[in-house]
């Protein structure tokens, strides 16, 4: 019995040895490819990350010294800094919903000419 499992596990290597070596070397660079794309998002992220981190003492700081400096009555003082509050909320959140958009991914990540490209071979 053992020579037969021997005889088939030959004739399967022989056979499909190349293609089995060919999937492997596909699947090594879909790894190797996975792993480079996981470090450019943690490298991304950290980016981010510092940017907002030094976004907001930039925005303190900035808000601080306008309270301090500015001549102005405390009233005219609260409506300067809360209209400012206002405008970097409203820009905070038109560019979260352009970051977070469908069309901006497929666009970003190639998708959408992926896409393009398989529908141009299905209509030929």
């Amino acid at each position: 019995m053992k020579f037969i499992f021997d005889v088939l596990i030959a004739l399967f290597q022989g056979a499909y040895g190349k293609v089995l070596d060919l999937v492997k070397g596909e699947f090594a660079a879909v790894y190797i490819d996975t792993v480079e794309h996981t470090r450019r998002v943690f490298v991304a992220g950290w980016i981010a990350f510092l940017g907002v981190l030094l976004g907001v003492c930039g925005f303190l700081f900035i808000h601080i010294a306008l309270y301090l400096y500015l001549p102005w009555s405390t009233e005219t003082k609260a409506l300067a800094l809360l209209g400012l509050g206002l405008l970097y909320l409203l820009a905070a959140v038109v560019s979260t919903m352009q970051l977070l958009s469908r069309g901006f991914w497929l666009k970003h990540s190639k998708a959408e000419a992926l896409l393009d490209s398989l529908s141009n071979k299905k209509s030929r």
